[in-house]
């Protein structure tokens, strides 16, 4: 994938992994307006696409995201009716990351600030290389953050470690953020991009529909909430990994000792 360098989100798939690249190199890939709102509509389509088996974002050049692209706030962040705006645009974002059915994976590589360490808990994986810098100055701007966003840093890493990383802004490098559980997996750097590689490729190996099950069950365990609706979108899950042509071939592949080859029916 090129850089390009107008603030833009590119969009590939490859072998059944969907990557979108955070681009705007001039500002360590902060997002503008235009990016958070594609975010959400790009999350949407490759949810979409049956070729998709996992969705991967990451930061063109040597940074993830810088967060939310400050010298935009004068124009479209100034007012409290232009600041409700731009969030609910920030909201949109981060609820089309949380609610696709699909293994999602952010690949952060230095900077992941703001709003980006935001869209990055909303991920079921965050994989991390070892000179990642992690932080959220929203203090330092005066600015808040959208309650989901603060609710899934605290399940994450717990109240107190939340409370922290809020009240000082401290920047944490990626071992500390690996310890409290913000990030699942500190890669060397020279190792980043083929250990990252083969993890993406062991998840976009895996049979589609159990993904999705557990994705139903890990969200209505965070929640915990699990009413009439949600429990009947799970046994739905649940039924459709047995009755699957999928369930079929692992078990057939098994037998035979062989990979499976699975095709998300």
């Amino acid at each position: 994938m090129t850089m390009s360098s107008a603030p833009d989100l590119s969009v590939s798939v490859v072998d059944g992994i969907g990557h979108i690249e955070i681009s705007n190199p001039a500002r360590r890939n902060a997002f503008t307006v235009s990016m958070w709102r594609s975010l959400a509509e790009t999350m949407k389509r490759l949810e979409a696409d049956a070729e998709v088996r996992v969705i991967v974002l990451c930061g063109a050049g040597e940074h993830f995201s810088s967060g939310a692209d400050i010298s935009e706030f004068g124009d479209q962040r100034s007012t409290l009716d232009q600041a409700m705006a731009y969030q609910a645009l920030v909201d949109g974002a981060n609820a089309a990351v949380a609610a696709c059915l699909k293994p999602v994976v952010a690949l952060i590589k230095g900077a992941c600030y703001g709003g980006a360490v935001g869209i990055a808990v909303q991920c079921d994986i965050r994989i991390a290389r070892a000179d990642a810098a992690i932080a959220i100055p929203a203090g330092k701007l005066g600015v808040s953050y959208d309650y989901a966003a603060i609710e899934k840093l605290v399940d994450l890493v717990g109240p107190a470690e939340c409370a922290s990383i809020f009240m000082t802004g401290q920047v944490l490098s990626a071992e500390h953020a690996g310890r409290i559980g913000l990030v699942n997996h500190v890669l060397a750097a020279d190792a980043f991009d083929t250990q990252s590689a083969a993890m993406l490729r062991r998840i976009a190996d895996m049979a589609p529909l159990t993904l999705r099950s557990v994705k139903t069950a890990i969200s209505i365990a965070r929640d915990r909430k699990l009413d009439q609706s949600r429990r009947a979108a799970f046994d739905a899950a649940f039924r459709a990994c047995f009755a699957s042509a999928d369930y079929a071939e692992g078990r057939l592949a098994f037998a035979e000792k062989r990979t499976p080859v699975f095709k998300g029916n």
